[in-house]
């Protein structure tokens, strides 16, 4: 996965939860595509199952094609549901995504641009999912109805870097003097919140049973980690 590193000043002006202000503007530049960063990227990928896809946009940034997309997808039951992801996500971002960049030195300004790209990527993450559950109860994907992957994306939009994951694929942030993890796994051991929601949706939490076919009894230890049930999964988005 690639990892971008950022000015030292330019990481410590966190905008909201998953989005990072990852710099300062020159005073009264003449535009706003004018002293923006210039994005440098690599990336290494070794293949286990062959269910792992790695997109990566990088623009040089003018009026109308300012986003630049980094985005891992990590399948299960196959790479279907990855590929759906890195075929599709980034025309929907195309359409959803503000043009231009705000003004860097107006505060106002640089928050509703944010808001718009936290919109965008939301809305764009709905209209995937809904698609590929679609295709995949019509049987035109191809696949087994437990296919899927995670999704860690990356938009880098001038200064303003959003964030959004679903799944366990982390993402961290190199700030120069700290390294920062900039998503939410959801794997269920490691996370509470995911803890709390399943059970209050009415899900069973267990590790797997000492037979091997489902979950372990009460008092049991179990084998494994957390697990959701019925299904057994360790990740619950």
């Amino acid at each position: 996965m690639a990892v971008a590193q950022a000015p030292l000043q330019a990481a410590r002006q966190p905008l909201d939860v998953g989005e990072q202000n990852a710099g300062q503007a020159q005073p009264q530049q003449a535009s706003p595509l004018i002293d923006i960063p210039i994005l440098v990227h690599a990336y290494e990928q070794k293949a286990l199952k062959s269910e792992d896809v790695i997109y990566v946009r990088r623009v040089e940034a003018s009026y109308g094609n300012v986003h630049s997309i980094f985005m891992v997808c990590d399948g299960h039951q196959g790479a279907g549901a990855a590929n759906h992801c890195v075929e599709n996500m980034p025309g929907l971002l195309g359409q959803l995504l503000p043009r231009g960049v705000p003004d860097w030195s107006d505060t106002g300004n640089v928050v509703e641009y944010a808001e718009q790209v936290r919109r965008a990527v939301s809305t764009a993450a709905v209209l995937l999912d809904n698609e590929w559950t679609r295709m995949v109860e019509s049987g035109a994907a191809n696949v087994q109805e437990t296919a899927g992957t995670t999704m860690t994306l990356a938009v880098v939009s001038g200064w303003l870097l959003t964030v959004a994951n679903t799944g366990d694929s982390n993402a961290i942030i190199d700030c120069g003097d700290n390294v920062q993890e900039i998503t939410f796994s959801h794997r269920i051991q490691v996370n509470k919140n995911e803890q709390n929601r399943l059970r209050q949706a009415g899900a069973q939490l267990a590790p797997l049973g000492f037979h091997l076919q489902g979950p372990a009894k009460p008092q049991e230890m179990g084998v494994g980690p957390l697990r959701m049930w019925p299904g057994g999964l360790c990740v619950s988005r």
